[in-house]
Protein backbone atom coordinates (compact mmCIF):
# COMPACT_ATOMS: atom_id res chain seq x y z
CA UNK A 1 0.00 0.00 0.00
CA UNK A 2 2.85 2.37 1.02
CA UNK A 3 4.74 3.94 -1.73
CA UNK A 4 8.36 4.76 -1.78
CA UNK A 5 10.20 7.07 -2.98
CA UNK A 6 13.27 6.50 -5.26
CA UNK A 7 15.32 9.29 -3.83
CA UNK A 8 15.57 9.09 -0.01
CA UNK A 9 14.08 12.19 2.20
CA UNK A 10 16.91 13.99 3.56
CA UNK A 11 15.42 15.11 7.47
CA UNK A 12 18.30 18.16 7.85
CA UNK A 13 17.85 21.79 7.99
CA UNK A 14 18.60 23.97 5.06
CA UNK A 15 21.11 26.93 5.00
CA UNK A 16 18.28 28.96 5.18
CA UNK A 17 16.75 27.85 8.12
CA UNK A 18 20.11 28.12 9.54
CA UNK A 19 20.78 31.49 9.01
CA UNK A 20 17.65 32.78 10.49
CA UNK A 21 18.46 31.04 13.59
CA UNK A 22 21.55 32.31 14.04
CA UNK A 23 20.72 35.52 12.88
CA UNK A 24 17.20 35.13 16.02
CA UNK A 25 20.22 34.24 18.45
CA UNK A 26 22.52 37.09 17.23
CA UNK A 27 19.91 39.90 17.99
CA UNK A 28 19.10 38.11 21.38
CA UNK A 29 22.56 38.18 22.67
CA UNK A 30 23.32 41.76 21.74
CA UNK A 31 19.94 42.80 23.22
CA UNK A 32 21.36 41.21 26.28
CA UNK A 33 24.68 42.60 26.42
CA UNK A 34 23.41 45.53 26.49
CA UNK A 35 21.52 45.04 29.14
CA UNK A 36 23.56 43.66 31.14
CA UNK A 37 26.30 46.34 30.11
CA UNK A 38 23.38 48.79 31.67
CA UNK A 39 22.71 47.36 34.97
CA UNK A 40 26.70 47.10 35.27
CA UNK A 41 27.15 50.85 34.77
CA UNK A 42 24.03 51.43 36.94
CA UNK A 43 25.21 49.45 39.52
CA UNK A 44 28.66 51.77 39.60
CA UNK A 45 26.91 54.73 39.39
CA UNK A 46 24.68 54.21 42.12
CA UNK A 47 27.57 52.79 44.53
CA UNK A 48 29.70 55.90 43.64
CA UNK A 49 26.72 57.87 44.93
CA UNK A 50 26.48 55.98 47.98
CA UNK A 51 30.28 56.36 48.91
CA UNK A 52 29.53 60.39 48.53
CA UNK A 53 26.24 60.33 50.32
CA UNK A 54 28.28 58.38 53.03
CA UNK A 55 31.23 60.62 53.02
CA UNK A 56 28.53 63.72 53.04
CA UNK A 57 26.83 61.97 56.38
CA UNK A 58 30.24 61.20 58.01
CA UNK A 59 31.34 64.75 57.55
CA UNK A 60 28.27 66.37 59.04
CA UNK A 61 28.21 64.11 61.62
CA UNK A 62 31.75 65.22 62.73
CA UNK A 63 30.95 69.12 61.83
CA UNK A 64 27.95 68.77 64.30
CA UNK A 65 30.11 66.75 66.96
CA UNK A 66 32.56 69.70 66.80
CA UNK A 67 29.52 72.55 67.21
CA UNK A 68 27.78 71.13 69.72
CA UNK A 69 30.80 71.69 71.72
CA UNK A 70 31.95 75.22 70.66
CA UNK A 71 32.29 77.82 73.47
CA UNK A 72 32.11 81.24 71.18
CA UNK A 73 30.46 81.30 67.31
CA UNK A 74 32.01 83.57 65.69
CA UNK A 75 30.14 83.82 62.01
CA UNK A 76 27.47 83.82 60.64
CA UNK A 77 25.40 86.36 62.17
CA UNK A 78 21.56 85.42 63.12
CA UNK A 79 19.67 84.70 60.44
CA UNK A 80 22.64 85.46 57.18
CA UNK A 81 23.02 82.33 55.02
CA UNK A 82 26.81 82.16 54.57
CA UNK A 83 29.46 80.17 53.06
CA UNK A 84 31.64 79.66 55.87
CA UNK A 85 31.50 79.32 59.50
CA UNK A 86 33.84 80.50 62.55
CA UNK A 87 33.87 79.52 66.12
CA UNK A 88 35.78 78.78 69.12
CA UNK A 89 36.94 75.05 69.44
CA UNK A 90 39.36 74.32 72.60
CA UNK A 91 40.39 77.27 72.49
CA UNK A 92 41.34 77.37 68.90
CA UNK A 93 39.50 79.16 66.15
CA UNK A 94 38.06 76.77 63.44
CA UNK A 95 36.11 77.58 60.29
CA UNK A 96 34.91 75.60 57.47
CA UNK A 97 34.59 77.58 54.40
CA UNK A 98 33.19 76.60 50.85
CA UNK A 99 35.85 77.39 47.74
CA UNK A 100 34.39 77.48 44.18
CA UNK A 101 36.87 78.05 41.42
CA UNK A 102 35.22 80.28 39.24
CA UNK A 103 33.52 78.90 35.81
CA UNK A 104 33.27 76.14 37.80
CA UNK A 105 30.45 73.71 38.69
CA UNK A 106 31.61 71.90 41.96
CA UNK A 107 33.68 73.11 44.60
CA UNK A 108 34.77 71.86 47.82
CA UNK A 109 34.64 71.83 52.12
CA UNK A 110 37.53 73.15 53.73
CA UNK A 111 38.35 73.14 57.50
CA UNK A 112 40.84 75.39 58.75
CA UNK A 113 42.20 74.61 62.95
CA UNK A 114 44.69 77.58 63.47
CA UNK A 115 46.99 77.01 60.36
CA UNK A 116 46.24 73.90 59.69
CA UNK A 117 44.34 73.71 55.97
CA UNK A 118 42.40 70.09 55.37
CA UNK A 119 39.77 69.12 52.53
CA UNK A 120 36.71 67.77 53.97
CA UNK A 121 34.33 67.04 51.16
CA UNK A 122 34.68 67.83 46.82
CA UNK A 123 32.51 67.49 44.59
CA UNK A 124 29.85 69.46 45.66
CA UNK A 125 27.83 72.10 44.32
CA UNK A 126 27.25 74.48 47.20
CA UNK A 127 27.18 74.63 51.32
CA UNK A 128 25.33 77.39 53.21
CA UNK A 129 25.55 77.32 56.60
CA UNK A 130 22.50 79.72 58.23
CA UNK A 131 22.07 80.58 62.08
CA UNK A 132 18.46 79.97 62.84
CA UNK A 133 18.67 81.07 66.58
CA UNK A 134 21.34 81.82 69.05
CA UNK A 135 21.54 77.97 69.62
CA UNK A 136 20.03 76.34 66.29
CA UNK A 137 22.72 76.32 63.28
CA UNK A 138 21.26 75.00 59.70
CA UNK A 139 24.19 73.35 57.76
CA UNK A 140 22.64 72.58 53.73
CA UNK A 141 25.16 70.66 51.20
CA UNK A 142 23.84 70.27 47.87
CA UNK A 143 24.54 68.40 45.27
CA UNK A 144 23.77 67.62 41.56
CA UNK A 145 20.23 66.72 42.05
CA UNK A 146 20.16 66.51 45.74
CA UNK A 147 19.98 68.51 48.72
CA UNK A 148 21.19 67.56 52.23
CA UNK A 149 20.25 69.73 55.34
CA UNK A 150 20.72 68.92 58.98
CA UNK A 151 20.07 71.22 61.87
CA UNK A 152 22.73 71.70 65.10
CA UNK A 153 22.43 71.92 68.45
CA UNK A 154 24.89 74.76 69.41
CA UNK A 155 24.26 73.15 73.36
CA UNK A 156 27.54 74.69 75.04
CA UNK A 157 26.43 78.46 73.95
CA UNK A 158 24.06 80.17 76.19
Amino acid sequence: MFIQCKHPINKAFTLIEILIALSIFSVISVGLYQINSLWISKGKQSILIANNLQSISLSLYKIKNELGLCKQFNSPSLRVASNKITFVHDDRIVSYRYVKKPNSITGKLIREKGLESKLILSGIHDVRFFRLDNQLLQISIELENKALTTRVYLRSLK
